[in-house]
């Protein structure tokens, strides 16, 4: 169990994204997001993790003479992420986070019906330490904990859409994500 939590950061964040195709369709999104990231052993600074998105159609703009809309329709977003990540040492406050994202999302993504769409983008985020914490050295818990605040920008081409021929099948998405986020490791692993 100890190494299952050594290195892991699990957050929970606010998400605002957008979707725009060449169809001149937009749509602007609004959510929760849960993510887990975990990089073993911790002098490894890489991760892998998994990310779900549940978010509603705040806004559409369309083209002109356009009427379909998705306004107030659900999308759900379900991927995995893998990169590189720094969590704040001990003696520091910001660490970074740069990966890539692959995934799927399905919803009224700027259309009026949903549909499937296959994601592969980047993101990057400061990893922000809230409050102190000792060495590993000093430390006298098993396990330790630090909160994170995680402020994200991520891009997304949606490689892949599938539906109706009148509906574009190629778009892109653009977001950010603010995120509070734990941080565990344990000193007992390396």
């Amino acid at each position: 169990m100890l190494v299952t939590l050594s290195g892991c950061v699990h957050s929970l964040a606010g998400t605002g994204a957008s979707v725009v195709s060449p169809s001149r369709r937009s749509a602007w999104l609004a959510g929760v997001a849960v993510r887990d990231d975990l990089n073993v052993p911790r002098n490894y600074q890489y991760f892998v993790g998994t990310e779900a998105i549940l978010a509603t159609q705040a806004a559409t703009r369309n083209a002109p003479n356009d009427r379909a809309t998705g306004q107030g329709q659900a999308a759900e977003h379900f991927g995995i992420n893998a990169g590189w990540q720094r969590a704040p040492q001990a003696s520091e406050t910001v660490g970074w986070r740069i990966g890539s994202r692959l995934g799927v999302w399905h919803g009224a993504l700027g259309d009026a019906s949903s549909r499937w769409a296959v994601n592969l983008g980047a993101d990057v985020a400061p990893l922000i330490r809230i409050g102190t914490t000792l060495p590993p050295w000093e430390a006298d818990e098993t396990i330790s904990e630090n909160l994170l605040l995680i402020p994200s920008l991520f891009v997304d081409p949606l490689v892949a859409r599938l539906g109706a021929s009148e509906q574009s099948h190629y778009a892109f998405s653009y977001g950010v994500m603010l995120s509070i986020g734990v941080s565990l490791s344990s000193t007992l692993v390396p």
